[in-house]
């Protein structure tokens, strides 16, 4: 069974956001960039590898001993 992708009004797009959901909208960001970028350098002091997913692949930040980095 697939769900059905829901389409979105035409008239979505030509709505302006509000300047004060914006504005919350970048907040919420900020923190949440803040605390992601402090538990990544957490874990890197750690020796723990962060991964990520670029375009489809799994990486981490991890040194490793054959790369000489």
């Amino acid at each position: 069974m697939t769900e059905a992708t829901p389409v979105p009004s035409p008239a979505a797009a030509d709505t302006p956001i509000p300047q004060d959901v914006q504005a919350r909208r970048a907040d919420i960001l900020r923190i949440g960039n803040r605390a992601a970028a402090a538990v990544q350098e957490a874990n890197r002091q750690r020796g723990i590898a962060n991964w990520y997913s670029l375009r489809g692949r799994m990486v981490n930040d991890a040194v490793s001993a054959a790369s000489g980095k």
